[in-house]
């Protein structure tokens, strides 16, 4: 994974752009402002969380790339999210340590982008390693044209986890400081994002909560 993102200039420089967007930002007085820096981090992170699976999403399309390994499929996944995480820790140091210079709390914001590393790459693997639309079922006509009805489910597979997974972050981002309650939740959600992301499941984030609950429903009704 490292060796393909390392051969590719274009990915390379679309995590540096995307890390700069926040600096730019703030320092832009037309931009700067609480939507803007929102924007900038969710949006320049998963930006630069597509440039880290490439290797993942080459192993999907050849799946015999994982089965040479001797190991189940979630842990190689598991292993997968080491490239995605690595480079997500630096693009964080940068966008987040800029909030921090911005804010006047640089060590708070520095911690809350390390504890957003596991989103992005439980993100990174989920987008992926999503299914490709059944195209053989029945279609809806759209703007775009004839699409399978499944494919919103398909497309969010990957989303889902850095949305949720970012809750506690955007907060910070919002109330403009990073209380401890909040680097707390997202210890938490980071934890069940790359939880999330490496696993083998194929169902939407949505559905599996769905049917935890559902099987916890089941059990205290036994």
């Amino acid at each position: 994974d490292l060796a393909v993102l390392s051969r590719s200039p274009r990915h390379l420089v679309q995590v540096l752009v995307a890390a700069l967007v926040p600096a730019l930002v703030v320092t832009t007085p037309q931009l700067v402002g609480t939507v803007g820096v929102v924007l900038s981090v969710v949006v320049g992170g998963y930006v630069a969380m597509l440039a880290t699976g490439e290797g993942a999403r080459r192993a999907e399309m050849a799946p015999v790339l994982d089965r040479l390994l001797p190991l189940s499929a979630e842990t190689v996944r598991r292993v997968r999210l080491i490239v995605p995480a690595a480079v997500m820790l630096l693009w964080a140091l940068v966008a987040f340590g800029t909030v921090g210079l911005w804010r006047g709390d640089l060590a708070l914001w520095l911690a809350l982008g390390v504890l957003t590393t596991p989103v992005w790459a439980g993100g990174a693997l989920r987008t992926a390693y999503r299914p490709a639309p059944d195209w053989g079922g029945n279609l809806v006509s759209t703007p775009m044209g004839a699409l399978p009805t499944g494919v919103a489910a398909v497309l969010a597979r990957g989303p889902d986890v850095v949305v949720l997974g970012l809750v506690p972050a955007i907060i910070a981002l919002v109330i403009g400081s990073v209380p401890a309650p909040v680097l707390t939740a997202q210890l938490l959600t980071s934890l069940v994002a790359a939880r999330v992301g490496s696993s083998a499941s194929t169902k939407t984030l949505m559905e599996r909560l769905t049917d935890a609950s559902a099987a916890q429903g089941e059990g205290a009704r036994r």
